[in-house]
């Protein structure tokens, strides 16, 4: 009776620590990168005003791209070109991938629409463009980004975000093709967490369960 109870018990504290575990691992290049949690929408984090992104990440002359999981937990690709001092461009590129689509454009009015998977932007000197690419469905995915013209823009930055918040760049270089991949973490759990309270609880309540059984 013991011994299935003690396996009941390790059946939970797995379950328990599977749960968790990450979700899914997202890699640029094979550059692990991890999202920024916000706690509202998409749009309302991307902040178009006066033309342009706002979201305190945009460099001049450069994209800039980072993932977000937004209050419903979606994730969602940030593409954000050029900003404040940086000169007049544009972009043409191809986003190619397994699932997901774009569903959201910094230009309103369809001034720049996206026809299938083909981008095209154009933007004033000190403003941007961009895009939140989204609607993925599984764990497991690919985005391949082809640039077939550029002007105005010399270089990426990929961003990778810490616990707290703050950002690092996980990648970065001259601006050309690059691709993104998720796929499902391991099974068992890696790196495991601490035990929860429940689990403590758990574990303090077998040990006096054990010790009332071996004295009684």
């Amino acid at each position: 009776m013991r011994t299935k109870f003690l396996q009941a018990l390790m059946v939970v504290f797995l379950v328990s620590s599977a749960f968790q575990a990450k979700a899914a691992i997202i890699s640029v290049e094979g550059v692990e990168v991890e999202a920024l949690s916000i706690n509202t929408s998409f749009e309302s984090f991307y902040n178009f005003t006066d033309w342009s992104a706002n979201t305190g990440y945009e460099i001049a002359n450069e994209l800039v791209a980072f993932f977000v999981t937004d209050a419903s937990d979606a994730l969602g690709l940030f593409m954000i070109f050029s900003g404040p001092g940086g000169d007049a461009g544009s972009v043409n590129f191809d986003l190619l991938s397994s699932e997901g689509s774009v569903v959201f454009v910094d230009d309103p009015d369809g001034r720049d629409p996206i026809v299938g998977t083909n981008v095209s932007f154009g933007y004033a000197a000190d403003k941007t463009d961009g895009l939140v690419f989204s609607e993925f469905v599984s764990d497991s995915w690919f985005i391949d980004v082809v640039f077939n013209s550029v002007s105005g823009v010399s270089g990426f930055n990929f961003l990778t975000f810490d616990a707290n918040g703050v950002a690092d760049i996980a990648t970065s270089g001259s601006l050309s093709d690059f691709s993104i991949s998720s796929a499902s973490a391991p099974s068992a759990p890696v790196g495991v967490p601490a035990p929860s309270s429940l689990l403590i609880l758990l574990l303090s309540l077998t040990c006096i369960v054990l010790s009332k059984r071996k004295f009684f």
